[in-house]
């Protein structure tokens, strides 16, 4: 029988290890003159180059790409944190992360055209939605990104966390390419599902709440 309060114990316990271990090598990363921008870059350019490898159906060193570029998107957060977040650098994180997703998606494409297509457009239009619907949100809500260099340094996390959803899809796919079909229709409709609670949550925050 699972011991639910260990478990939990445990995996505080390696998430406060992974913390530790990526601001230790964040503050590295800064003193060494290696910008946020430079990692998110950096990122964008580990997911360009896992699409010509899932053209080519490699899917092993495309998943590493994919790894690469989520280290990259763990970092660029951590070593913003240390110098100065900037409301550029969340826009730019943001679309580095939405089109990394995009253009991996288009590699299962040209991979193998016949079987993953309409599949991979679906999930690509569920991506659009979900992606152009937060940038919205953000753009309107006009959120105090000063605000963000006085907050604790694990929110510099979050960003990875939002997209988990994105990561376990591509994850999966590379993992299990025959399976892509399936799997992008499911996490299809998870994005939007998605987009769904950005656009309840926006109408919540600009109108209903306005309105009290």
């Amino acid at each position: 029988m699972l011991d639910f309060s260990t478990l939990h114990q445990k995996s505080c316990q390696y998430f406060n290890i992974f913390y530790i271990r990526v601001e230790t090598f964040a503050e590295f990363l800064n003193k060494k003159h290696i910008s946020a921008n430079m990692l998110t870059s950096l990122g964008l350019g580990f997911a360009i180059l896992g699409l010509n490898f899932l053209a080519m159906e490699n899917y092993f060193l495309a998943f590493l790409c994919l790894v690469l570029n989520r280290l990259c998107d763990v970092l660029d957060g951590a070593v913003a944190r240390f110098s100065h977040i900037s409301a550029f650098g969340i826009f730019f994180d943001i679309f580095a992360d939405y089109a990394a997703a995009a253009l991996l998606i288009w590699g299962f494409i040209l991979g193998n055209e016949a079987q993953n297509a309409a599949a991979g457009a679906f999930y690509l239009v569920g991506l659009n939605l979900s992606g152009v619907a937060l940038l919205a949100l953000s753009a309107i809500s006009k959120q105090d990104y000063e605000a963000l260099n006085k907050t604790p340094f694990k929110v510099c996390l979050w960003g990875a966390v939002q997209n988990a959803d994105i990561f376990t899809a591509l994850t999966l796919m590379c993992l299990l390419p025959f399976w892509f079909m399936p799997i992008a229709i499911f996490f299809g409709l998870l994005l939007f599902g998605k987009t769904l609670l950005i656009l309840s949550g926006a109408y919540w925050t600009l109108k209903i709440k306005k309105q009290n």
